[in-house]
């Protein structure tokens, strides 16, 4: 909204002189125009214009008496002072840097109702997308590790093994972590999703059945799909293996374990899901290092990323909660406190 004055403006001052001064001015003023449009930063730009359109007032009043050019001069006073004020309002907001504020910082309660297994509180759109997405960027770095998180939901656990996959053939990633057991809250067993959510969505609600760990079963996918679409093999002293851990605190407490040549500084890429991954980051800087730098691989499902996770409930369930969870691990400590 606050670019619309600039281009009001410029219409305004474009017809101020094209009326006063002569319409054989305008193919001018359209290149001036498209300068201003295409400099990236009109602030600057916007009060060549109305300069102008002043100018254009003062030459008509000198050389040109007719009664409608009479009002050039006060039009173009008037231009050029809004136009100066608006500049200095924009470039004072502009400046003004944005507040960053912890997550223990925000204004929200998370209430967890053990019986129905989710958060009872509401939270506004606009919190869960700061929380879980602001400020998340793949760098395009490439280290000797990546972590890729195990989840049964089938179609996160493929995008996300697909993706592993992708970033290994581009030799983004040495080694790939996979992590994983049989017992996380998206597992068969253990599955917190409230039934009429899995019923409502049962196209991306799916978890699979069989008797595998998170783990083994992304690394046959990982490697299936490298094989068969990718052509290439990814083989199994590339794949560091963890069937235990079955929460993401015991997925990074793995990593600092066997990450044991990783220096402040280097860099981990992390594979997941886009609503999980502030809280896989946070839990990295808190359990495995906050000397690392963090890569974060968001693969695109095309439900559970911020340009869509508020399209289903599913999506909308899953990213209410990480974000009520960043919150409360943030204030108990059990993951970094972080800035966005």
């Amino acid at each position: 909204m606050r670019q619309l004055y600039k281009y009001a403006i410029l219409l305004m001052s474009i017809g101020i002189y094209t009326w006063f001064v002569g319409s054989y001015i305008w193919i001018l003023l359209l290149l001036a125009v498209l300068v201003i449009i295409t400099s990236g930063s009109t602030s600057k730009w916007v009060l060549f214009i109305p300069i102008l359109s002043l100018i254009a007032g003062f030459v008509v009043l000198k050389y040109n008496t007719t009664s409608p050019n009479i009002l050039s001069l006060p039009i173009g006073y008037s231009v050029f002072a809004f136009t100066c004020i608006s500049y200095i309002v924009d470039t004072a907001h502009n400046n003004t840097k944005e507040k960053k504020m912890k997550l223990s910082e925000y204004n929200i309660i998370p209430i967890w109702d053990s019986n129905k297994k989710l958060y009872t509180n509401t939270i506004s759109k606009k919190d869960i997308e700061e929380i879980l997405f602001k400020g998340i960027k793949d760098t395009k770095a490439s280290c000797k590790y990546g972590i890729l998180l195990g989840i049964s939901r089938k179609t996160e656990a493929i995008a996300r093994a697909k993706e592993a996959a992708k970033i290994y053939k581009e030799g983004r990633i040495e080694k790939i972590l996979i992590t994983g057991g049989k017992n996380g809250i998206s597992s068969i067993g253990k599955n917190q999703t409230p039934l009429k959510i899995n019923l409502n969505n049962p196209s991306i609600s799916e978890i699979f059945a069989d008797e595998y760990s998170e783990g083994y079963r992304m690394k046959l996918i990982l490697q299936n799909f490298a094989r068969e679409e990718l052509k290439i093999e990814i083989p199994d002293e590339d794949i560091i293996l963890d069937e235990e851990s079955n929460n993401t605190i015991e997925n990074m407490n793995f990593a600092k374990k066997t990450f044991s040549d990783l220096s402040p500084g280097d860099s981990v890429i992390i594979i997941t899901t886009g609503y999980h991954m502030r809280r896989a980051i946070g839990t990295a800087m808190k359990h495995l290092s906050d000397k690392i730098n963090y890569c974060p691989v968001i693969p695109q499902t095309g439900y559970f990323e911020k340009d869509n996770y508020y399209k289903t409930s599913l999506g909308y369930l899953l990213a209410s909660f990480d974000a009520n969870r960043c919150i409360e691990q943030a204030r108990n400590g059990t993951i970094a406190d972080i800035e966005i």
